[in-house]
């Protein structure tokens, strides 16, 4: 949908910092003819197609012309960056347009505000307000300025195919000109002025036993509650990190219970109450997962710091703690994991087990969406190896299997498809498998084992010996390696879709571009049954597959997310289908998934099979669903997880367990050597 593709732009170009203060006014006067704007305009393009330069009108004016050369269904904007320290409530940008021959999409304008490189609240032109061609006429948008933003986005842009003009963009607020109005610059909180520990905490802790273990779990506790709910925390006056390093040598004391709660009364009352714009955390418009704000990444600190490897935890810890929403589906009790991982990493011997503890904690939730990312690190990439086989492979029928081999050179090996690998390097895959299975999230073991085949090839040797199996009986072969940044699975080009036999239609979700569904639809709409294929990743909106498979008004999803105003705290939501019953399809439809569908494929399908037509057929899907929230640890460490709860209307679980199948086919190794898709042909038959 066009409100998304172009709130998807603003959030891409949050982070740029190069703009200067924009002209409040602007009519490209001064600007070059060429695809090229004055430093405080920046151009964003979804494809090359798409062409932009300043057209002289005549002598003394000048407008910006956008021009899509191809027949496709992107987009081209340019935007720019206002930082903003204005009082006052309505905010109103227009600009003249005019438009020539658009189609498959619309001309626009847009506000867009942000807090923190977060888009709060946005506002453009009605979907195809501007479409065809269209002479000059004055637009405008408004909105409300939110006392939260610290930044104000304008865009102009272009989706789909066609030419537009812009000339005499404005800003006003209250009706007056930005360029009139006072612009304060904003002083830094004092959390950002506090630099006492910038070079490391000062803490060690000399002996962890029992003792110590416990009085740290309950400082965390006390730490993480005060960091949401203390209003002058929210505000950004405490380094919240440095408070922690300043109090923490309490627990070596014999005085430690009368201290910890001298330091909690400074503090005031214990609250449950989330203030509002929080300085260490918010959350995402129209979703609910937590944004966590502020916090620093100490990227340059050194991990034998004690004060530091707790501060990761105790960060950890607390956000799993208060807003993670299938905290009921951790299988240790979430108290124990604390103890358990404050002894572990404290104990650690050097920065590659403590990197590997601290991965282990997250995978302790069982969430395929927990991903652990240390930005930068080559250590725990030369720990798995920074090579790799070249063959692709796959759990089938409990055996690692080659299910693809290196195109072009299949003659220069014995290996072929279908053979079950045994043993690598001269281990066997069952030891491999156990040694590595940390190292990915899998909400199940289908999602465990998919995941799982991607590491069982990886190896620093310039070869590797593989133990196999085949038809004629075992054999060895060494194989040669390729670096992991050169390697990519060389299967063709994903083919979006495809007439099958029998007068049916084949999608695949993967490959479907944004707006590509209209002209296929148009062809599909009097097929005997339509194959949507969803064993890959989504590009294209759910809403854009609504409104051809679903009807209107029917709830397909119940969502748990944490609560804004109180901590620890889940609210209920639901969604209901939008379907247009002018496009919808009255056919046969059967729904392809495997262990390969996840997240937004298996929000897709739950959105898809409230329709009576629709059958879902395959094998476990992944069991990891929801928006992601993301955390930064010290050492530019990323953490990622489920960040909302999906459930269906019934209140049924879809976290670990996947989508509901209606007919379950498992892949066989008989079927690959045949080159076979049983769970294809099942969906065939399911339409004849």
């Amino acid at each position: 949908m066009i409100k998304k593709t172009f709130l998807k732009v603003l959030l891409l170009i949050t982070p740029i910092t190069c703009f200067s203060q924009v002209e409040q006014t602007v009519r490209f006067q001064n600007l070059y003819e060429k695809e090229s704007l004055e430093s405080n305009w920046y151009i964003e393009k979804g494809a090359t197609e798409y062409s932009i330069v300043v057209d002289s009108l005549n002598k003394k004016e000048r407008s910006l012309y956008i021009k899509s050369s191809g027949d496709n269904h992107s987009y081209c904007s340019v935007l720019s960056k206002i930082p903003n320290g204005y009082q006052g409530d309505t905010l109103v940008l227009s600009a003249f347009i005019r438009s020539k021959d658009i189609e498959k999409g619309d001309a626009k304008i847009m506000i867009n505000l942000l807090k923190r490189g977060s888009s709060i609240k946005y506002a453009m032109l009605e979907h195809n307000e501007i479409v065809g061609t269209t002479n000059w006429k004055r637009y405008s948008v408004k909105l409300p300025l939110d006392t939260a933003t610290d930044t104000i986005f304008i865009v102009g842009g272009l989706q789909g195919k066609g030419e537009v003009w812009f000339k005499d963009f404005e800003v006003t607020l209250d009706g007056k000109n930005l360029k009139e109005l006072e612009n304060v610059k904003k002083l830094p909180p004092k959390a950002e002025l506090d630099n006492e520990f910038d070079t490391g905490s000062k803490f060690t802790v000399d002996k962890v036993n029992e003792t110590s273990v416990k009085r740290l779990a309950e400082l965390c506790k006390v730490w993480g509650r005060l960091k949401y709910t203390h209003p002058d925390i929210a505000k950004g006056n405490y380094n919240w990190d440095y408070e922690l390093f300043r109090i923490l040598p309490i627990v070596k004391r014999n005085d430690f219970q009368e201290q910890l709660v001298l330091w909690k009364n400074r503090f005031g009352e214990e609250s449950l109450t989330i203030p509002s714009n929080h300085y260490y955390v918010d959350f995402f418009p129209n979703v609910g997962n937590a944004i966590f704000e502020n916090e620093k990444s100490y990227k340059d600190i050194s991990f034998d710091d004690h004060g530091y490897r707790l501060l990761a935890l105790f960060r950890y810890w607390n956000v799993i703690e208060y807003f993670y929403p299938y905290k009921n589906l951790i299988s240790k009790d979430w108290d124990t994991v604390l103890e358990e991982y404050i002894f572990k990493l404290l104990s650690s011997r050097d920065e590659l087990e403590y990197k590997m503890d601290l991965m282990k904690l997250t995978k302790e939730l069982g969430d395929g969406h927990s991903f652990f990312n240390a930005k930068g690190d080559r250590l725990m990439g030369e720990y798995l190896g920074l090579k790799i086989i070249p063959l692709k492979v796959r759990f089938i029928e409990d055996r690692l299997v080659v299910t693809e081999l290196i195109k072009g050179r299949e003659d220069e090996f014995k290996v072929r498809i279908g053979d079950e690998i045994k043993t690598i390097g001269g281990r066997s895959v069952k030891e491999i498998m156990q040694e590595r299975e940390g190292f990915y999230p899998y909400s199940n073991n289908n999602a465990k084992l998919y995941n799982l085949a991607s590491f069982m090839l990886r190896t620093n040797k310039a070869e590797l010996e593989l133990g196999l199996r085949s038809e004629q009986g075992d054999f060895k072969e060494s194989l040669p390696t390729v670096d992991l940044h050169d390697f990519a699975f060389f299967t063709d080009p994903l083919i979006s879709h495809q007439d099958l036999d029998n007068n049916l239609g084949y999608l695949n979700i993967g490959a479907l571009k944004s707006g590509e569904l209209t002209d296929i639809m148009s062809r599909f709409k009097s097929k005997k049954g339509i194959i949507l294929d969803f064993r890959s990743y989504p590009i294209i909106s759910l809403g854009e597959l609504m409104k051809y498979f679903t009807q209107s008004g029917v709830p397909f999803v119940k969502y748990k997310m944490p609560s804004k105003n109180e901590l620890g705290k889940l609210n209920d939501d639901e969604s209901k289908t939008y379907g247009d019953p002018n496009h919808y399809y009255p056919g046969k439809v059967s729904i392809l998934v495997d262990e390969s569908t996840m997240s937004a494929s298996e929000f897709n399908v739950m959105g898809l099979q409230t329709s009576p037509n629709v059958k879902v057929i395959g094998t476990q899907t992944a069991g990891a669903d929801g928006n992601i929230s993301i955390l930064i640890l010290p050492g530019n460490i990323q953490v990622i997880f489920s960040g909302i709860g999906i459930y269906y209307p019934d209140s049924s679980e879809t976290q670990k367990v996947g989508v509901r199948i209606d007919e379950e086919v498992i892949p066989t190794v008989q079927a690959l050597k045949e080159k076979r898709d049983l769970i294809l042909e099942k969906g065939i038959e399911n339409l004849l």
